[in-house]
């Protein structure tokens, strides 16, 4: 429940808090939340809803997801964006989708395809420059002779900020194969 509404950051905590009560897979990246809310406040989007994907590790049982490591993928920072097609090409080897709005679970032969994606990953942000835009999406409107506009919306990524998420994504990796577990992605 982050939202941006003409540069102000509306955060009910308490609100958030009483709806996390017992869930400890929510409990588990609550203290990510202010962090996140900070840096979506400093965004120059008027409106991002808080869409992302929470990426931890699980030993094969569905109550025991170790969110240490914590990794997020906004749906609206770039880093999402960029990655999609890499994301893309690993749903269609492994059936499982990386997704806001969905959740997915790597184990075994799978495990190893993400590893090798991310591997990927790494090496494609490393040939980048230190910064660079990237596409996220459309903002669709009329303008005042109302004629439907799609104005193309893109935003700053840095390539140290990247390749820290996708090393601390590949040590999620390394730890599912080392305890012989899996990866798990869920989505808001």
């Amino acid at each position: 429940m982050v939202f941006i509404l003409s540069g102000q950051l509306n955060l009910d905590l308490a609100r958030i808090q009483q709806a996390l009560g017992a869930d400890s897979r929510a409990a588990g990246f609550f203290g990510e939340v202010s962090a996140r809310a900070a840096q979506a406040q400093r965004s120059t989007l008027t409106f991002i809803p808080n869409m992302a994907v929470h990426i931890g590790t699980s030993n094969g049982e569905a109550s025991s997801i170790n969110w240490e490591g914590l990794v997020i993928l906004d749906a609206f920072d770039g880093y999402y964006s960029f990655l999609h097609p890499l994301i893309t090409e690993l749903h269609e080897k492994t059936g499982q989708l990386i997704d806001p709005w969905g959740d997915a679970t790597f184990k075994e032969a799978d495990l190893i395809t993400l590893k090798d994606t991310i591997n990927g990953a790494i090496n494609l942000v490393a040939s980048q420059p230190p910064e660079w835009d990237v596409y996220v999406g459309d903002h669709c409107h009329y303008n005042a002779e109302q004629q439907f506009i799609r104005d193309p919306m893109y935003t700053k990524v840095s390539n140290e900020a990247f390749s820290d998420l996708l090393k601390k994504f590949a040590r999620l990796i390394e730890r599912a194969v080392k305890e012989n577990g899996s990866v798990v992605c869920i989505g808001d």
